[in-house]
């Protein structure tokens, strides 16, 4: 959407264009329709054009609406009234300030600004077939500002959060693709890729490409991470279908490696091996298909999917219901697959 635009016609037919804060615009016509001239010119003020004539304005007529629509009333303007025709090119001139080079400089402190409305506001404006020289020629002179803000749009499409990410950050975040956004992203490539299309010789290439490559790494962790999150949960519907069969039985020397689904009934203890193991689980109680377990071992850190934990100075204790997970130390992984008949079904495998 195009930034609203007013045309203001002072006596003599000055006009001014100015990009405008509805609000001001809305208060100006509504003091002017109850005959409050010096109300609406005073509402007016506030907007504070460039270049605005000091003349006190004896009468006044605007129009609000979108450059689409008010710059061609600026043209239908200067046909009727030529003379107007330096004043005219001055104001376009004033007003074509806002795609200058240095407003198109995209930074983390000002992601507000809009580059991309305002880059789509200057791509109508070029493309606008303008025939009279006073808006023509003006605007003609801002056409090697394409790039300029095509780099800005890409870099506030992107966002600054996903182009600061380290390399060793992304790899070591798992679940991203809960947190991230990734069609953003995916417009920013796009976007990163068409500069470099038409631009690749511009000196801000380099800093483009850089970040279209972090935004390709971000998305290939992304990703990699959703695959690995899918592979996972098919691995455990698996698990959960067979808990009354599980792999592994009774066997709880088969989880010594840090890889099993075995029964464990109330009261008994599974040890299981892996990384910064080895690790403990008593299963103290199976109630209203839940299982409350004591965990031990070389224990320093837990991470719960479903389910609660309880720490003490001496205890940690997880309770949890069938399709519960428990990642212990960061590197090893309990799931309940069922709980039926005095005992629970548990699978155990390394993470990552």
């Amino acid at each position: 959407m195009a930034a609203a635009v007013v045309l203001v016609a002072p006596v003599g037919m000055g006009l001014l264009v100015r990009a405008d804060a509805s609000r001001l615009v809305d208060e100006a016509d509504s003091l002017h329709a109850d005959g409050n001239c010096a109300g609406a010119i005073a509402a007016l003020d506030e907007l504070d054009p460039p270049h605005r004539r000091e003349s006190k304005y004896l009468g006044v007529n605007f129009v609000q609406g979108f450059p689409e629509e008010a710059f061609p009333l600026l043209a239908k303007a200067l046909d009727e009234n030529p003379e107007e025709s330096q004043s005219v090119r001055g104001l376009m001139e004033a007003y074509l300030e806002r795609f200058s080079a240095e407003n198109a400089r995209y930074g983390e402190s000002n992601i507000e600004e809009g580059y991309c409305m305002t880059r789509d506001e200057h791509l109508d404006l070029l493309d606008g077939g303008w025939t009279q020289p006073e808006l023509a020629e003006p605007i003609a002179r801002t056409a090697d500002l394409r790039d300029e803000w095509l780099l800005a749009c890409a870099d506030e499409t992107a966002g600054a959060e996903p182009l600061a990410m380290e390399s060793t950050e992304l790899g070591s975040m798992a679940g991203l693709e809960s947190f991230i956004d990734v069609e953003p992203l995916k417009d920013a490539r796009a976007l990163y890729d068409e500069y470099l299309e038409e631009y690749g010789d511009e000196p801000s290439a380099k800093q483009a490409g850089q970040s279209r490559d972090q935004i390709v790494r971000v998305l290939d962790h992304v990703r990699k991470d959703a695959e690995r999150s899918a592979r996972h949960e098919c691995a455990r519907d698996k698990a959960v279908v067979r808990a009354d069969r599980p792999a592994d039985g009774s066997d709880h020397g088969a989880c010594s490696d840090g890889r099993c689904q075995v029964w464990v009934e109330e009261g008994e203890v599974l040890t299981f091996g892996g990384p910064g193991g080895p690790y403990e689980i008593l299963l103290a109680s199976v109630e209203d298909g839940s299982a409350d377990m004591s965990l031990g071992g070389m224990l320093y850190s837990y991470a719960n999917t479903s389910g609660s934990i309880s720490m003490g100075d001496s205890y940690a204790t997880w309770s949890s219901e069938p399709r519960g997970e428990l990642t212990l130390n960061g590197e090893v992984a309990v799931g309940v697959d069922g709980v039926r008949g005095g005992r629970a079904t548990l699978s155990v495998w390394r993470v990552g």
